[in-house]
């Protein structure tokens, strides 16, 4: 198991990579932030990472790319601002 440390390393360089993307490009691959949201998730539910301490690493990485925070641009409460998408099956159950 990895420990928080590499965690966050992990999922700093992809936040560091999303926002980079969105800002020169204006768009990034939907498997790539469903898969790092689906990572913070994993170790929140897990225990292994808070959800503060992940808002508050996220918030740091737009700062660095975009030279300000996620709640000058969207507000104080920005972490509600998108909540999770229902997940919907793909597959048929079987009866």
């Amino acid at each position: 198991m990895l420990d928080d440390e590499h965690l966050l390393e992990l999922l700093r360089r992809r936040w560091f990579d999303i926002f980079q993307r969105l800002d020169k490009e204006g768009e990034v691959p939907p498997a790539f932030v469903l898969r790092t949201e689906g990572m913070m998730e994993a170790w929140v539910m897990s225990g292994q990472l808070t959800a503060a301490r992940l808002q508050a690493d996220m918030s740091a990485q737009y700062e660095r790319v975009s030279g300000v925070s996620l709640a000058h641009v969207w507000g104080e409460n920005w972490s509600a601002f998108a909540p999770r998408a229902p997940v919907v099956p793909s597959t048929h159950e079987a009866s």
